[in-house]
């Protein structure tokens, strides 16, 4: 089980999904957007994106990404 602390902000989780990869994407009022999505059995692609003023301009630039790439290099099924 998983445990998580936040001081001095609230953060937010959301499910989405980027090219088609199922993702979670964060909210913290300190650190900003955090995007994570799983690649396969071991795999995981994680953006942090400080400066980013909002959620969709967040995944615009996640969306940019060659996933399907990224993955093949990895060797991720």
């Amino acid at each position: 089980s998983g445990y998580a602390q936040t001081t001095g902000g609230q953060q937010q989780f959301k499910q989405t999904k980027v090219k088609g990869y199922k993702g979670i994407i964060e909210y913290d009022e300190s650190s900003g957007y955090k995007l994570t999505v799983g690649l396969g059995q071991s795999s995981l692609l994680v953006w942090e994106g400080v400066n980013f003023a909002s959620e969709p301009e967040m995944m615009k630039a996640a969306e940019a990404f060659n996933i399907d790439g990224i993955k093949k290099q990895l060797g991720e099924q």
